[in-house]
């Protein structure tokens, strides 16, 4: 009996197919089609059966900062009269904190269509702690109202925000080119953000300011990604957006002085709200299970503006009162995002 081995090897492509004998033929042929093969197309990266659908999880580590919080001073001199000298406005302290983004999605089965919802939430206190030295006082930074003809020697102050927004959308991706692939989206968003500030004021006399602020809106996103391959499975990525919402603000400020009540009330304006977000990065993709799965690792830098956010020192403005003005609030939150994403 004539050994297997070596029937295999006086007549091997008998028994390899003809796609064996085309490849012995043209041995660049292998090569010239990993070269034509077109990185930016998304079916390289998903599953070709399976359920269509991939899971989101993303771990923020932001901070976040508003405008027109700057509720106090220190200076030298007397308070309410001038010369004022080494005047400087006190900020409050920007607290890093982490946060997260979770979500769901589903890959359509045509065009490339793909929609997904998720949920982004971050909290973070920022704290604001300053005392007065010999020949200095502090200050409130809003003129006339809760003043202090012997100025105060210590203010303790803090702001804590609590920042929730829902995502559902719709996105398609398209090939720009061999290494480019764009991908427009639309969304419903969803916002809720509330912001609690407390200042208090000490020395001869003291001043406590407490405001609530409460943000909840609704309204349309719009956006694109753009994904450029160096490889198959690893590329740089940038994202930008525009949204414009509608929503109500509810304010509730309290002012006290010695105990006293100087100023209370509430307030619940209809606004339009306009957030910009900007992220960029790179991701890199890891075939699981025979690429019965893929998992999707990114870093990026996220920034989100929110505009006309801050509340109080518009909404402590009388006609009477001498007031340091301030610009208007906008709230910015940035920092590093670690995004995952399971396909199956």
């Amino acid at each position: 009996m004539i050994p297997l081995a070596l029937i295999f090897g006086i007549f091997p492509s008998s028994f390899d197919g003809p796609a064996a004998s085309a490849v012995a033929a043209h041995p660049q042929k292998k090569e010239n089609i990993q070269k034509n093969v077109v990185w930016s197309d998304n079916s390289l990266r998903t599953p070709k059966k399976g359920a269509r659908v991939y899971i989101i999880g993303d771990f923020l580590y932001w901070s976040a900062n508003e405008d027109g919080l700057d509720f106090a001073y220190k200076a030298k001199g007397q308070p309410g009269q001038l010369p004022l000298t080494d005047v400087k406005i006190k900020p409050f302290d920007c607290e890093w904190k982490p946060g997260f983004r979770v979500g769901l999605g589903y890959r359509l089965p045509h065009d490339s269509w793909e929609a997904r919802g998720y949920v982004t939430q971050f909290r973070t206190t920022n704290h604001l702690k300053q005392n007065a030295d010999s020949m200095e006082f502090i200050e409130p930074n809003f003129g006339g109202l809760g003043g202090s003809t012997q100025g105060y020697m210590e203010v303790d102050g803090s702001w804590h925000l609590k920042y929730t927004l829902l995502d559902i959308e719709l996105t398609r991706s398209f090939i720009a080119s061999k290494a480019l692939a764009i991908s427009p989206f639309l969304s419903a968003r969803g916002a809720w953000i509330h912001q609690t500030t407390h200042m208090k004021f000490s020395g001869p006399q003291s001043l406590d300011i407490d405001e609530k602020v409460h943000y909840r809106a609704g309204g349309l996103r719009l956006g694109s990604d753009l994904n450029f391959y160096l490889m198959k499975y690893f590329c740089f990525f940038a994202e930008g957006s525009a949204s414009l919402l509608s929503g109500r603000f509810e304010d509730e400020t309290q002012v006290e002085k010695d105990k006293d009540t100087l100023f209370s009330g509430k307030a619940k304006p209809q606004r339009l709200c306009a957030n910009c977000e900007l992220r960029a990065g790179a991701k890199g993709t890891i075939p699981l299970y025979r690429k019965e799965a893929f998992l999707t690792l990114g870093l990026t830098y996220d920034m989100s503006l929110w505009f006309f956010q801050s509340q109080l020192l518009g909404f402590l403005s009388a006609p009477n009162a001498i007031q340091v003005q301030t610009q208007q609030g906008n709230l910015t939150l940035q920092g590093i995002t670690l995004t995952t994403r399971l396909d199956f």
